[in-house]
């Protein structure tokens, strides 16, 4: 796990409040699914969606 700084961020999301917002929600559904499955990731869900946002894994609708 390498650790996401702000500028990797701000590759992927021009905004930084706005990919806080996708990270959360991302983290949102990570915890629930994790709720749901009833297995445990091996980070935590804020960590998991942060890096997913830096890794491209998350589809950003641009509005």
């Amino acid at each position: 796990m390498e650790r996401v700084s702000v500028e990797d961020i701000l590759k992927v999301v021009d905004n930084k409040y706005e990919a806080i917002i996708i990270a959360a929600k991302e983290a949102r559904r990570l915890s629930k699914l994790e709720k749901e499955t009833e297995e445990k990731g091996e980070h935590k869900p804020p960590i998991v969606a942060l890096e997913n946002l830096v890794k491209g894994k998350i589809k950003i609708k641009k509005k």
